[in-house]
């Protein structure tokens, strides 16, 4: 059965579905993958990486998780990167387009789609046809490109989603891990009304979440709503 590499994604700890034997992704990022079936797991960077396991190892893939750096034992944040290799750069613009494209879809459509007010349907439909053909077109990108960089509705763009969906992702982590959880879901509320948090709420957070009683929980970035006033 071939896997083919779709997206760079938010986990918990989970067993790798790639390999020669059994280990596991415990970096709270993973690279998800999907075989011809519409099956859906996880792997780590190495195996994303081995053509002996996937079927497009040197391929850029979207990436939703960057508005989050990752604990060190000092508390420090450092950044984690999905590029697997680049050679051409007028490629790279369209491959990159295309991606941020992707990610966007993903994150109106799936990842936030719980949230009211998130959902558009306009794109419904495009990604629907998405999850059929794993491609989206050339006017398909341009159309969500359109959508995504509308500075008249910031809190709709890529960057402000981007940010939602980590607080978000890692706030329901939290939830399902912890006994002390009023302040958290009283933040999550605040999150799901606005689409967005001040920068104090995010340090508040981030400090609950050092301290989890469940497994490794990421840095939410604290200038990740700057730009919303």
């Amino acid at each position: 059965m071939s896997w083919t590499v779709i997206r760079y994604d938010f986990t918990d700890k989970v067993e790798c579905r790639l390999g020669t034997k059994k280990h596991y992704v415990t970096s709270g990022k993973g690279f998800v993958i999907r075989n011809e079936n519409g099956e859906e797991a996880f792997c780590g960077p190495v195996c994303a990486s081995n053509p002996l396991f996937v079927t497009n190892p040197n391929d850029k893939v979207p990436d939703i998780t960057m508005g989050c750096g990752v604990f060190t034992e000092s508390g420090r944040a450092i950044e984690q990167g999905t590029d697997r290799g680049s050679t051409n750069q007028k490629a790279d613009k369209k491959i990159d387009e295309k991606n941020a494209a992707i990610a966007y879809l993903t994150l109106r459509c799936n990842k936030l789609a719980h949230i009211r007010g998130v959902k558009y349907n306009a794109l419904n439909a495009i990604y629907d046809e998405y999850l059929k053909e794993n491609d989206l077109s050339e006017s398909d990108v341009d159309f969500i490109s359109y959508v995504m960089g509308n500075d008249d509705f910031q809190k709709y763009t890529y960057k402000n989603l981007l940010g939602v969906y980590a607080c978000d992702y890692w706030i329901n982590y939290f939830i399902e891990n912890n006994d002390n959880i009023k302040y958290v879901e009283k933040v999550r509320a605040v999150l799901h009304k606005d689409l967005f948090l001040e920068k104090t709420q995010i340090v508040k957070l981030n400090n609950w979440f050092r301290y989890s009683d469940g497994k490794k929980i990421m840095k939410i970035k604290e200038n990740l709503f700057s730009h919303i006033e």
